[in-house]
């Protein structure tokens, strides 16, 4: 049987945040509906030994968090 391939951790990244989703409850629902052959539905065990931080990192909502942990910090 032939491995499956994906486009690089990089790549999956990039494509992961552009479809801004909120968390892993919106990324396993894109999955189920809208999936692209070459994206893993299971990115946190196909990257784990490539580069793989976190969802957060992943989708890109790591740094929305700050953000809004630093402007509660600020009111």
């Amino acid at each position: 049987m032939k491995k499956k391939e994906f486009v690089s951790f990089e790549e999956a990244r990039k494509f992961a945040r552009k479809l801004k989703l909120s968390g892993l409850k919106g990324w396993n629902k894109w999955c189920a509906t809208d999936t692209k052959p070459d994206i893993p539905k299971s990115p946190d065990s196909t990257y784990k030994n490539s580069g793989w931080v976190s969802w957060g990192d992943f989708l890109g909502i790591e740094k929305a968090k700050k953000f809004v942990r630093n402007l509660k910090k600020n009111v």
